[in-house]
Formats: structure tokens, C-alpha cells, sequence
């Protein structure tokens, strides 16, 4: 049985392409609703720009202890 995990990583990144924030959610909704409260007080100092990244783990195998 194959298991399929996602988690979604969200950046900031300033107009010079800079790291300026970030974090990891469970879901895409809580990324993006994360990563836009950071954007609107960054985006005070100039450009920024949000990058969500989604990231799929598939579990093929597990092995259950004796």
C-alpha cells in the first residue's frame, strides 16, 4: 500500500530575491493564508514577493514492530 503525504512551504522573498521569511503548513489554504499575513507587513519596506512549494512524500513501505 502506497501512502501519500503533502505539506506545502511558504517564502518570502524581497525584491532582490532575498530570503525574508518562511514556514511549513499541512495544508495549502494554511500556507497561504500564512504566508499573506507575513506579505502585507513586509510589504510596507518595498516588493515582496510569496512562494508556496508543495512537497509530496509517497510512503511505499512500513514495518510494523513484533
Amino acid at each position: 500500500m502506497t501512502v501519500t503525504d503533502l505539506h506545502y512551504e511558504w517564502e518570502l522573498e524581497d525584491a532582490n530575491g532575498g530570503w525574508q521569511a518562511g514556514g511549513s503548513c499541512n495544508s495549502f489554504y494554511e500556507a497561504v493564508s500564512e504566508g499573506n499575513r507575513y506579505l502585507m507587513q513586509y510589504a510596507q519596506d518595498g516588493p515582496h514577493k510569496l512562494v508556496i512549494k508543495q512537497h509530496e512524500t509517497l510512503i511505499v513501505h512500513e514495518q510494523a514492530s513484533a
